[in-house]
């Protein structure tokens, strides 16, 4: 027969965890006025998160929209397109936008985002990066 008694770490474990309470903090929504937000990716280094997501047009015309907090997410700027020719991006589940960071000394990290459009015969594959030339 199997014991029942708890150890005291676990009696500790379980009054804190009674008398503990989260503070619930408010929602932070990425959005851009007028469209339809999907397929979000994010990355972060530290407190510096970045997040990138395709906003769509009731037309159908998709962008993609990357947005960064400094201060581990609670509070983002404002939203930036990042793809060059206006509603070109074709995102889906199963090709969503991607954001990676790279880190640097004394800096933010560099930003670097890969998105597809629709190609006259294929997909096509197009990156972004915050360092002009790279």
């Amino acid at each position: 027969m199997r014991s029942s008694v708890w150890s005291p770490p676990m009696w500790l474990a379980t009054l804190c965890l009674s008398f503990l309470t989260i503070p619930a903090r408010a929602a932070t929504t990425l959005s851009v006025p007028g469209r339809a937000s999907a397929t979000p990716s994010i990355a972060a280094d530290g407190q510096f998160v970045a997040v990138v997501w395709g906003g769509t047009l009731p037309d159908g015309a998709t962008d993609v929209f990357l947005a960064v907090s400094r201060d581990g997410g609670r509070g983002f700027g404002n939203p930036v397109r990042v793809n060059h020719v206006t509603g070109d991006a074709r995102l889906n589940g199963e090709q969503p936008p991607y954001v990676g960071l790279i880190s640097r000394p004394n800096t933010d990290p560099a930003i670097a985002v890969v998105w597809t459009t629709k190609g006259r015969w294929r997909s096509d594959v197009h990156a972004g990066s915050d360092r002009p030339g790279h």
